[in-house]
């Protein structure tokens, strides 16, 4: 309607036309005064505006509502792709149902106010959804609609003009323009006499089949980031498309999941599905449009191919990467003994007293940080001592330097039990972070041996085991 289907321009397969649609200039004589609002990008006029392409977008309604149909990295609406989804995108603003009769009628007035224009797009709208296709003559008139700049549509964060329309300013906005305008050659379709192939049949249409599916179009990145030990909901989505280039509703998707990454997808409990964890069935909505569903990664960083099949259509499929990196490790600003500022063990025993440090960012408890032990001599340095104090592994060797396990929720880390050895003397605990922050705790080996050795708590014993 907006075009007289674009007859006379040359519509290309790309959805290009071969020459421009551009409405009059809006220059304030028989039309609304709109002066240059894109350089003259898109409308070839740097002095003032002019309805553009297919769909009659004026430039700054353009920069608002512009879309990239066809997936080549521009918004152009001289583009029937970019401008049927710009358009899309008008009439379903401030959360529109277009399945909705009521919301449908309002949604196409506001792009005319004009009953007439209504009731011709909805035939048309019913044509198309019923045969597909209409054939028209290639004689129609080539000037397009015009449109009035006044007329505005509420929307998400605020109003923004629509294309520039001949009609009145809806109820509640005061016009630009108050006197009747002219009526020029090729003005709006509803205005002037139209030739019979554009009058649809208004009798009743069958309920079409559905369609064939032709191809399935990415949304979003390919590749999908994840960390380790992760639960992920990831924007990316799929639409399943006719040979059109229509997105077709109710598509049963195949997605499976290949690779050395353990991913694995998520059941409704939010749990990782026992049986199917790998593979899932999903459907595109009516829209066409199918979300990825959330999946959960493993310990180990790696890669997966994540794949969309329709079944039995072998032909059309879509992949997504999804690539899996060690997940970062909270960086403490501060290390805090929670026990003992120092440490004193007799010969040949064990510290029998909890020994717990506190791991802290902006004075927060740093979850999962990281810390290394070593046990030096009294006079410091880097180099680990070759006798006095140590840890111990499981299989009873002596360590003296020690990545002790992550900070819990609350930041705090349990060293394990520190033995004195044989040997007197003062040493040193240091413990520090990958960053460099470092808490220095003395412990005194005593020459006097205790009596009865107790065995050490559990709490820690169970990490020297």
């Amino acid at each position: 309607m907006e075009s007289v289907h674009a007859s006379g321009y040359g519509l290309r397969a790309d959805g290009t036309t071969a020459m421009p649609i551009r409405g009059p200039r809006l220059d304030g004589g028989q039309f609304a005064l709109i002066r240059d609002t894109d350089g003259g990008r898109w409308d070839g006029d740097a002095a003032y505006d002019r309805a553009v392409g297919p769909l009659q977008f004026i430039p700054s309604t353009w920069a608002t509502w512009g879309a990239d149909g066809n997936h080549d990295n521009t918004k152009d609406p001289n583009n029937l792709y970019d401008a049927a989804l710009g358009t899309g995108r008008y009439l379903c603003a401030g959360e529109r149902d277009l399945s909705d009769p009521a919301d449908l009628d309002r949604a196409v007035l506001s792009y005319n106010n004009s009953r007439a224009y209504v009731t011709a797009v909805l035939q048309w709208m019913r044509t198309y959804r019923s045969n597909g296709a209409a054939k028209l003559p290639d004689n129609l008139p080539t000037t397009p609609h015009r449109p009035d700049p006044t007329a505005r549509l509420p929307r998400p964060g605020g109003p923004a003009d629509t294309a520039v329309r001949t009609t009145p300013a809806p109820a509640g906005r005061r016009s630009l323009t108050t006197a009747p305008r002219p009526v020029p050659p090729g003005a709006p379709a509803h205005l002037r006499p139209q030739p019979p192939a554009l009058r649809p049949a208004a009798k009743p249409q069958p309920t079409p089949a559905r369609r064939a599916l032709a191809r399935l179009d990415r949304i979003g990145p390919e590749e999908i980031k994840a960390q380790t030990e992760r639960t992920l909901r990831p924007l990316q989505q799929i639409v399943a498309r006719d040979v059109h280039g229509t997105p077709i509703p109710g598509i049963d998707l195949r997605l499976a999941l290949t690779g050395d990454a353990a991913v694995r997808f998520l059941g409704p409990a939010a749990r990782p599905m026992a049986d199917a964890s790998l593979a899932v069935t999903v459907r595109t909505n009516h829209q066409g449009i199918a979300n990825v569903p959330a999946f959960t990664t493993g310990t180990s960083p790696g890669t997966a191919t994540l794949r969309a099949t329709a079944p039995g259509a072998p032909g059309p499929a879509v992949t997504f990467t999804i690539t899996v990196r060690p997940a970062a490790t909270p960086a403490a600003d501060c290390l805090i003994p929670l026990d003992a500022a120092e440490i004193t063990v007799p010969v040949d025993t064990a510290a029998t007293s909890p020994l717990r440090i506190k791991a802290t960012q902006d004075r927060t408890p740093a979850a999962g940080a990281r810390v290394e032990a070593v046990i030096l001599s009294s006079a410091g340095g880097s180099t680990p001592t070759e006798d006095g104090p140590y840890f111990e592994d499981r299989q009873h060797r002596r360590l003296r330097t020690l990545v002790l396990p992550p900070a819990d929720a609350e930041g705090v880390i349990p060293l394990p039990a520190l033995h004195a050895g044989r040997r007197p003397g003062s040493y040193l605990l240091r413990l520090t972070t990958p960053a460099g922050v470092r808490l220095d705790i003395p412990v005194t080996v005593t020459a006097e041996p205790a009596a009865p050795v107790h065995p050490a708590p559990a709490a820690f014993g169970a990490n020297a085991a």
